[in-house]
């Protein structure tokens, strides 16, 4: 099994889409195709991959992952 790789996507009128992993093969971020970081949403994981937490460019926290509400249940 290979890893994905960080990926880049370029649209016409030069819009960029980019897609960042970390090292276990996790989305860390999503951002594009508009320029700055506006429309970036960023990913955190727990030890089993699930999202952690889940943020937009503009610093708001989208919520929680499933992880995080299954840990707080218990």
């Amino acid at each position: 099994n290979s890893l994905p790789a960080d990926r880049r996507s370029t649209q016409p009128g030069s819009l960029v889409t980019s897609w960042n992993y970390n090292p276990n093969g996790y989305l860390t971020s999503l951002d594009g195709p508009l320029a700055g970081n506006s429309d970036t949403t960023s990913y955190t994981h727990d030890l089993y991959g699930r999202i952690r937490t889940q943020a937009e460019g503009d610093g708001n926290s989208v919520g929680e992952g499933l992880a995080v509400a299954e840990a707080e249940r218990t």
